[in-house]
């Protein structure tokens, strides 16, 4: 019984599957061991930019243990290093998987945030300029912390467009942390300076 081929042109789930010819591949010895590391790191390489961006914690272990079938090998450990390598490609399936998903959800969450926020930074433009331009502030006013509010929310419309430059650069992990405190930011103006508008158009 030969070894499997090589490793380094398959998908991800081809190395999965050929992981799983090794199993059988017990006449092999260091050949065998050799196949199931080359699997394991070829998974990882194609894998590892979304893991460790989404599931990092996953990335750490996996490398870890990666590390010492490595080393069982280079000690002659081949058996040892066969079942490790074996083990490591569908861990490392599972880990992009879990990584994939988790983009997916940050990129939704994104996306109402796309709507959510724009909305209440347009609503606070207004509603400031009109104040700049009344001649009448309402209690505890001034043109000051009015002009102080403009400036405010012009650097959080540059730090919302640096976001969504940032997510469409494919950063999303940054973006969404970012988006998030500028929401916060914005929900925080809206309760200073919009209510003064309920009930009146």
């Amino acid at each position: 019984m030969h070894c499997p081929a090589s490793f380094s042109r398959r998908s991800l789930f081809a190395l999965a599957l050929s992981a799983g010819l090794v199993l059988s591949a017990t006449g092999c010895g260091k050949g065998a061991a050799e196949e199931a590391l080359a699997a394991a790191g070829a998974a990882f390489d194609q894998a590892k930019p979304d893991i460790e961006k989404y599931v990092p914690a996953d990335l750490k272990a996996i490398n870890s243990d990666l590390s010492k079938a490595r080393a069982a090998f280079d000690k002659g450990d081949y058996k040892g290093a066969l079942a490790a390598g074996q083990k490591l490609v569908p861990r490392i399936q599972a880990a992009w998987e879990a990584a994939r998903k988790k983009k997916d959800e940050l990129a939704a969450a994104f996306a109402s945030l796309q709507t959510s926020v724009p909305a209440l930074l347009d609503s606070l433009k207004k509603k400031l300029g009109q104040l700049a331009k009344s001649e009448s502030l309402p209690a505890g006013l001034d043109q000051a912390t009015v002009e102080a509010a403009q400036a405010n929310l012009e650097s959080v419309g540059k730090s919302w467009a640096d976001a969504v430059s940032k997510f469409d650069s494919g950063d999303v992990t940054t973006a969404m942390a970012q988006a998030n405190e500028l929401k916060t930011q914005v929900e925080e103006m809206a309760k200073a300076f919009l209510p003064a508008t309920s009930g009146k158009k």
